[in-house]
């Protein structure tokens, strides 16, 4: 089994795929490192908006380097779009959710630019996140948890855990 974990940049998916990492000792593949790491990619970065910019066939290729690591399972991946992976990768999937405030705070101390913390804010107001999940992925294995604060945190790691051992999670 692997797990997906999706949000909004800012909802505290980076830190989530850590602590899972280690506490469950989990193959931690973060999305964007993979786009670092394919030189052809690299002219698909927007430097206005700090991102790559991916089309299809690009989304493709980072697929194609992923699968052999998500064939061995045990992996956690993190990626703000559910959609492009294949179905069949993951038993769970994640959505953390955000407050509009803390997004800002958390964005705005990353120095992101005016124009992508709105962007971002924008996405968690319109749930683009929980949209893209919903269509990629059965509701019974998506696993939505607010994440504003160290308790919602500690308590979404329980909760996680709890889910992982009830649906026998090798």
């Amino acid at each position: 089994m692997n797990i997906l974990v999706t949000g909004t940049p800012g909802t505290g998916k980076t830190t989530l795929c850590q602590r899972l990492s280690e506490q469950l000792h989990l193959n931690y593949l973060h999305f964007g490192s993979f786009a670092r790491n394919i030189p052809v990619l690299q002219d698909l970065w927007n430097e206005q908006m700090q991102c790559y910019d991916l089309d299809d066939e690009a989304e493709n290729m980072i697929m194609d380097e992923m699968e052999p690591l998500m064939e061995q399972g045990r992996c956690i991946v993190e990626h703000h779009d559910a959609r492009p992976f294949p179905e069949r990768w993951f038993g769970l999937v994640i959505l953390l959710r955000s407050s509009t405030e803390q997004l800002f705070d958390r964005l705005s101390s990353r120095q992101y630019s005016q124009e992508k913390v709105q962007e971002n804010i924008q996405a968690e107001i319109f749930n683009i996140c929980k949209e893209q999940a919903e269509e990629s992925y059965s509701p019974s294995i998506i696993l939505e948890l607010q994440s504003n604060t160290l308790d919602d945190f500690n308590s979404n790691v329980d909760l996680i855990q709890q889910w992982l051992s009830s649906h026998q999670f090798q």
